[in-house]
Formats: structure tokens, sequence, C-alpha cells
């Protein structure tokens, strides 16, 4: 997952493991929000984000700023 012009305000664990019910066999869920520092990001050329990166091991979600307040 790039994260270049990418500033990460906060990243937390998920799913299972954040319940405390995660088995051997659970994968591993991070959620996190992130600002988007880059010029046409800022200026509005670009829209809001959501960066997705999933395996058998980890499911990552990562929502820009903007899309986390309208969620």
């Amino acid at each position: 997952m790039n994260t270049e012009n990418r500033k990460i305000l906060i990243l937390t664990r998920g799913g299972s493991h954040a319940y405390g019910l995660s088995t051997p066999k659970s994968d591993v869920d991070t959620r996190g929000v992130f600002v988007n520092t880059s010029v046409e990001h800022l200026v509005g050329l670009k829209r809001d984000e959501v960066l997705v990166e999933q395996n058998e091991t980890k499911d990552v979600v990562m929502t820009e700023f903007r899309h986390a307040l309208k969620l």
C-alpha cells in the first residue's frame, strides 16, 4: 500500500481481534484514517479515497479523512 503523500491519523485493529473473538485461523483486520497531502487532493482536483488491501492473513481498510467524515 503506497503511503506517499498520506499522513496516517489513526490506525487500529478491528474485527474478531478487537472484540476478543479471534481464533488461530482469524485474519488481522486493520482500520485507519489518513489525510492525503498531495496538491491535487488539497485543491479538490482528486476525490476522496479508500485504500483496501486483502489477503488470507490481513484485511486493511484505510479511509481518507474527508470520506470518513461523510461516513
